[in-house]
């Protein structure tokens, strides 16, 4: 499939699907802007796609455009039989339509060349064709952010189809989706792998385990390149038929337990498990992020510590830091490579006490850090560093990322989750702010 496009004024120009090439019983012709055969070749693509996820595509052009009257729209394309509307379950509050292109919408984009001559072929309705929607449309709320979000951040991104791996003999794991981001800013050569898989809770955990060993295959196939295997669980967020298709936090935890261990094995392999509408948030900063390199933010909030750390001595925050070699720190079976982190001194500026403290980058969802977490965390609670380290800080990007992320284990006091922030304002009133993990699943704020 075409990289996407990106917006353009061309978008706004019209089209007209004249008369003779309406059916009989109507032929007054349709005014059609170039940007909706944009958005309908991406529907074709996609098979089918929900009036609100096509909404999320349309305000890209249109911002202030309501729900009416994108109904209405396609209410005229389905007059002409360029689309089909499969209508809401009643039953379900707040369903919508879901929309699907028709052979004679097929011909059309063909025409315009925003799909290839194949596909003028094609006889029936893909969009008719599918059956289990919670796990379909899930996955289409990932692939349609994406979509915007390499249109709005300008990225070179290519949707495939699930036989990218079999069809390329590279391995027989067929993921939900995948999306292929080239042309990174400052690594030309170096091809991002984005791996959707959406979880509803129905798979053994050795069926998933399986999976991302397929990854871990293909990483080291193409060391070269990036893997990122994000797992969506479906949530509220979504408006599903079957209630059993929800999971929960405890399910979200229990992914990033199993998966830890494997997701620290390879350092161009990465994998994320979220909620799905937290994995809506996530792709959309991911895309935004200058370098596309995975990892992005935490060395940013890295950089930022010692620009802090610089005014520390005219604050009222209660202790100096000094920075620490943190080489020996780690036991040799911890993949050091896949943790970002710090070693300080905090020395008391009241008495001649001293506490050794290690800083750790966070990302939320991220596998490894979760996993590595808990690890540095029982290496605390047994005295078992190679140096003496008396407090741990996870620090995350905001404290939204913070408070929310899912830990599915407790932690002692001392370790504080918190941000850059919150460092930030330390200097200012002298106290260091954020998260105790005092129960699996439940945080309370503390101060260090």
């Amino acid at each position: 499939m075409e990289p996407l496009k990106y917006l353009d004024n061309e978008m706004e120009s019209t089209i007209f699907y004249k008369e003779e090439q309406a059916p009989l019983h109507n032929r007054k012709g349709l005014k059609i802007k170039r940007y909706e055969l944009l958005i309908l070749s991406f529907l074709a693509k996609e098979k089918l796609l929900t009036s609100q996820q096509l909404l999320r595509l349309v305000h890209l052009y249109e911002p202030n455009k309501p729900i009416n009257s994108l109904n209405n729209r396609i209410r005229k394309f389905e007059k002409y039989q360029l689309v089909g509307i499969r209508a809401p379950n009643i039953r379900l509050l707040g369903d919508s339509n879901k929309v699907f292109v028709r052979p004679a919408g097929y011909q059309l984009l063909v025409k315009y060349n925003f799909l290839p001559s194949s596909w003028a072929n094609k006889k029936r309705a893909e969009g008719l064709l599918i059956r289990n929607l919670d796990h379909f449309l899930a996955i289409k709320e990932i692939t349609v952010q994406s979509y915007i979000a390499a249109l709005r951040y300008k990225r070179f991104a290519t949707v495939h189809t699930s036989h990218y791996y079999l069809n390329n003999s590279i391995n027989s794991i067929r993921p939900d989706a995948l999306i292929t981001l080239d042309k990174l800013d400052g690594h030309e050569d170096t091809r991002m792998f984005l791996n959707i898989e959406v979880d509803s809770g129905s798979e053994p955990q050795q069926t998933i385990i399986d999976k991302v060993q397929s990854y871990v295959a293909i990483a080291k196939r193409y060391p070269n390149d990036e893997h990122l295997v994000l797992f969506a669980t479906i949530d509220q967020s979504l408006i599903v038929r079957n209630q059993s298709s929800i999971v929960g936090e405890r399910r979200v935890a229990n992914l990033k337990m199993i998966l830890g261990e494997v997701a620290t094995t390879l350092n161009n392999l990465h994998i994320v498990v979220l909620p799905l509408k937290d994995m809506r948030q996530w792709i959309d900063i991911f895309y935004a992020q200058p370098l596309m390199i995975y990892g992005t933010r935490k060395k940013e909030m890295f950089e930022r510590i010692p620009r802090l750390l610089n005014i520390l001595p005219d604050s009222s925050f209660p202790y100096q830091l000094k920075i620490q070699d943190k080489s020996n720190l780690l036991p040799k079976e911890v993949n050091s490579d896949k943790v970002v982190m710090e070693l300080y001194k905090f020395i008391s500026t009241s008495s001649n006490s001293h506490e050794t403290v290690l800083i750790l980058g966070i990302e939320k969802g991220n596998v490894s850090d979760h996993y590595l977490l808990l690890r540095i965390a029982r290496l605390l609670e047994r005295y078992s560093f190679r140096l003496p380290v008396t407090r741990i800080i996870a620090l995350y990007p905001t404290k939204e990322d913070a408070e929310k992320d899912i830990i599915g284990s407790a932690f002692s006091k001392d370790i504080l989750i918190t941000t850059t922030d919150e460092i930030g304002n330390a200097i200012i009133t002298g106290t260091l702010t954020g998260f105790h993990q005092k129960l699996a699943f439940t945080k309370e704020r503390v101060e260090f």
